[in-house]
């Protein structure tokens, strides 16, 4: 097929991934440095790394409603200007307080950013290519972590632990700016051509204001089946090992192993080049 825009739309949205995880990993490289700076305690630390999960936990569910109601567009475009004003006022913060705010603020911010991917692939692809789509920017993941964790680490021992939040609020209003101008609904997309819209669409694409119907009585049908139960425990697993690498690692290996953060950074990068690789 000559047009290909709806591969182009996988892309933006898994450059927004790998902001993402700038943003979430920027946290847990500084931590040594602000924890001096502002005179944290381990209990304090521990409150301060877990402040981003908790709006991020606990927005899953209704991130989904609100996606059906606004769409994904206009939920991502709000989502990423929240999380860009969450990572400057990190980097100006003058105490605890502020910075706690800012990383519930970037919890808000970023809670909608999967399920928009996962619903933006319904509506741009047909069915035999979802998978591959969502492979792309779920890779991201791991890449950006990969990746960023030396580059952050880099950042904050040249000019200190503000400087990466700076970063990572620069490349969040870039992306902001990028996706408010570039992404629209398949239907409204004036770069897709007759030909690849009819693709998509007798592929079975989701139609932009298709629901997936009421969300309790969906919650109550899936937590009837014993495979889903399955996915949950193994996910919970899952997720305790990758929160444990994303937030708890380079920071241990600055404190408990006294590395600098450059080095820590560096260390703290191999799990995820290993995931990355392994993809």
């Amino acid at each position: 097929m000559k047009h290909k825009r709806r591969w182009a739309i996988a892309f933006l949205i898994a450059l927004g991934v790998i902001i993402n995880y700038f943003d979430r990993i920027n946290m847990s490289v500084g931590i040594q440095p602000l924890a001096k700076e502002f005179g944290l305690t381990p209990g304090q630390l521990g409150i301060l790394l877990s402040a981003f999960a908790w709006s991020y936990a606990i927005l899953q569910i209704p991130a989904g409603v609100i996606l059906d109601k606004i769409g994904v567009k206009w939920v991502t475009r709000i989502g990423t200007i929240i999380w860009t004003i969450a990572c400057f006022l990190t980097a100006i913060a003058s105490g605890q307080g502020l910075v706690m705010l800012s990383r519930v603020l970037l919890g808000i911010g970023e809670a909608p950013y999967f399920p928009s991917a996962a619903k933006a692939v319904g509506q741009w692809f047909p069915r035999h290519e979802r998978a591959t789509a969502i492979a792309l920017y779920d890779a991201q993941s791991k890449l950006s972590n990969a990746i960023g964790t030396p580059i952050i680490a880099w950042i904050i021992t040249e000019w200190g632990w503000r400087a990466g939040f700076y970063t990572t609020a620069v490349l969040s209003f870039i992306y902001a700016i990028l996706f408010w101008a570039t992404y629209r609904d398949p239907h409204e997309d004036k770069r897709l051509s007759k030909e690849e819209y009819n693709y998509i669409v007798q592929g079975g694409a989701q139609k932009s204001d298709e629901t997936s119907g009421n969300v309790w009585e969906t919650i109550r049908y899936l937590l009837t089946k014993k495979k889903v139960w399955a996915t949950l425990i193994g996910f919970a697993a899952y997720g305790y090992s990758w929160f444990l690498f994303l937030t708890w690692l380079p920071g241990y290996l600055a404190t408990e192993m006294h590395m600098s953060v450059l080095k820590s950074g560096w260390y703290a990068s191999i799990p995820w080049i290993v995931g990355t690789i392994s993809e």
